[in-house]
Parts: C-alpha cells; structure tokens; sequence
C-alpha cells in the first residue's frame, strides 16, 4: 500500500449486535457505521430476487464469480461506484456489516473480491446468517480478496472482517488472506472495529488455518491458539490502535444497556463522538449508518433503519405512528432522505418519511431506474457538502 494512501487511511468502522437477554425485546438487534471518503456517494438500493440461468457468470466490482440458481431480494447501503455493499440485509432477515482490517497476512493489489462483494454475495445466497458465512468463506477460498477498496488513482486494500445476524444468532467472521476465524455468538452483546477480535474461542476456522501460523513461525504449535494474538500485526500502525481504544468504547456502551438495547440505544451509540464511533477525521466521515431489528417471532417483520446520509449524530428522532411495537414508534433519523424498510419473508412495505420539501438526486441517476449493477437505487447521500454533480429534484419529481 502506498504511503500517502495509509496516512490518509479511515479510522473508524463499526458494527454492533445486541442478542437477549441483553436486548430489551425478544429480538436481535444489528448496527453499523460505514466511515468512507467524506466526498464518496453512498445510495441505498433495493435488488428484488431473481432466478438465473445455469452456468451463467455474475460480473462483481472487478471479477466474475460462477452465479447460483436463484438470488434473495436485498437492500443495500453501498458506495455508488462498486458492486458490492458496506451493509445491508436479505429477505430473510440476514443482515451483515464489514469493517477493515490489516493482519500478518500480506494485502495484495490485485483484483479479486473486494470485502463489500462477499458482503452482498452473502446476503444474496444466505438464508441464514450461518449459510451465509459459509458463502463468503466458501467464495474467499475459491477466488481470494483483494483490490482498491476506493475509487481512487492511489490503491487503498485491506482484508476484512464481518459481523452476521439472524433472527437466531450472530457470527464475527474474521479473515486474513483467504484463511479465516469464525466465532458464534448466541446471547449478549458483540462488536467489532478495524482489528482482529476473535482470542481462543473459535467455532469454525480454515482448515489450514492454524497449520499456516505454525509454517509461517507466527505459532509454536503448543500453546493455545488465539487466533487475534496470532494474526495481528506486532507493529500496529496508528489507525489499528485507535481502533483498540474505539472497540474497548463500544464494548463499555453495550455494557452499560445490557438488558435495555434497543433500535433507540444502537442510534445513541452510532451518534457517539467522543469515542470516534461516529468520525469525521480529515479524508474520511461517517457517510451513512444502520439499525436492524429482528424479532425472534417469525410471523414479526424485521424493521430495517437506514440514514443514506452522513453524520448520523446531525439526525433526530421523530415520533412514528406505526402500531407495531417492533417499530419502536421511531422514524429514526429527521433528514432530508430516510426511510423504513420492512423485510419479512418478501418486502412488505417501503414507508418514505421526507421531512423537507424537495429530494436531491445525482445528476446521472433517476429515481426509480434499474442500475448497472441491478436493482433500483432508492436514495443517495448527497448533502450540501458534496453537491458537486447535484440537482434538486422537485416535488412532483419524486417517484418510487
């Protein structure tokens, strides 16, 4: 990685779950922020199911993968330039985030699968978020990770980690190359920052995993194996011990409502500043966020938060209307672009909650069309700081 590329590198990403009994209702509750270049596009774009012919190829951000039979409706919150996506959820109430990470493992330039396309990939293929796992893991070993992770003349790469909820459960699935950790979690609360979190309890792992550390000389082969102490880098640059201080923040919040987290509880952690959970540091902000409630209940919708905004700390409550208890009686988020999507066994409902009068739109997009990369983009992140190639939409522009 270039020099200038690292000083300029983002230095923060989280991602959060709650399981009972440390949520305050019977569901799980999911959470991210996505930190990117403060002047990249993030859209939030809805891609319904879909069958596909047999032995056909899906082209990804800068490779093709062999495509499956047939793919699940998803929404995605994704940089507007690539295939992929920094979070999202499936029809199935699956809903994964990713954050970078730099191990022991060399991070190569060359182009494969960026982290943010396992991540939809996950979601497309998973109906659990155990299958979907094993679709990124099965998919990292077959064709590797790698490639600028910004649409940049200067490459920026990195691995990744991943944190998947269900209804059920949750799983951090970390990486370093195409070997990989994956831990279960089943109750309380969870976080992940851009570091290696997964210590000695592993409940899956590559197979050549830990023969790999012991070739390498990163382990002796006789002590425990403690897959962050193995694989982290012995010189952290600045970035990853920020990230240490920021993991240790979020723990302490999660801690601190154990018992009581709510949809309400993951916004206040998002909007968090003093620990850099939510950041706006130099080339790099929070340019959009997402809470997830998954209720236990089948017969519940899952109620998906998106911002498709920057800073949610800039963003307000507002009182909803919504009979549902599961939707918190919260709109979350007063901006001029939010919304609540609910994703049951098929979409239910896409309710729009526009708090000011006109949209703004990219001036290469339309609300409404179907985009290269398939689906319809639903809203993009624009505010008045990145408006270079904006337009205001008026209102008998907006359409669905």
């Amino acid at each position: 990685m270039a020099s200038s590329s690292q000083s300029n590198a983002p230095c923060s990403c989280d991602c959060f779950v709650s399981l009972p009994p440390a949520s305050a209702l019977p569901a799980v509750i999911f959470a991210k922020n996505s930190d990117r270049p403060r002047d990249e596009v993030q859209e939030v774009v809805l891609v319904p199911s879909r069958t596909h012919a047999p032995g056909s190829l899906l082209q990804c951000t800068y490779i093709e993968v062999d495509q499956v039979e047939r793919t699940y409706s998803v929404i995605l919150s994704r940089p507007a330039w690539l295939w992929g996506a920094e979070m999202g959820a499936n029809e199935h109430g699956v809903c994964i985030g990713n954050e970078a990470v730099w191990t022991q493992e060399p991070v190569g330039q060359e182009e494969a699968l960026l982290g943010m396309d396992l991540l939809r990939l996950g979601l497309e293929r998973g109906s659990s978020s155990q299958e979907a796992l094993k679709v990124i893991t099965s998919l990292l070993e077959q064709y590797g990770q790698g490639g600028s992770c910004r649409e940049d003349p200067i490459p920026f790469c990195y691995h990744n980690t991943f944190l998947l909820a269900d209804r059920k459960e949750a799983w951090v699935l970390e990486t370093a190359g195409k070997l990989w950790a994956a831990q279960r979690i089943q109750e309380g609360s969870r976080n992940i920052s851009n570091q290696l979190s997964i210590g000695a309890d592993i409940t899956m792992e590559h197979p050549e995993l830990r023969a790999h550390a012991q070739k390498q000389g990163w382990w002796d082969g006789q002590t425990p194996f403690d897959f962050a102490q193995v694989f982290s880098l012995v010189h952290q640059p600045v970035r990853m011990e920020a990230a240490k201080a920021r993991f240790r923040a979020g723990q302490e919040l999660l801690k601190q409502n154990q018992g009581g987290v709510t949809a309400v509880t993951m916004m206040g952690i998002l909007r968090n500043k003093e620990s850099g959970i939510c950041m706006d540091s130099g080339g790099f902000r929070t340019t959009a966020s997402m809470v997830s409630v998954l209720p236990q209940d089948p017969s519940q919708p899952c109620v998906h938060f998106l911002t498709a905004t920057p800073d949610p700390s800039r963003c307000q409550q507002e009182e909803d209307q919504c009979s549902n208890p599961l939707c918190l009686r919260l709109a979350w988020l007063r901006s001029p672009r939010c919304y609540l999507l609910f994703l049951g066994t098929k979409i239910l409902s896409v309710l729009i909650h526009a708090f000011r009068p006109r949209w703004i739109a990219d001036t290469h997009s339309t609300r409404g069309i179907k985009q290269p990369w398939g689906g319809q983009r639903l809203i993009r992140n624009l505010d008045c700081s990145s408006r270079r190639n904006s337009r205001i939409w008026s209102k008998k522009d907006r359409r669905f």
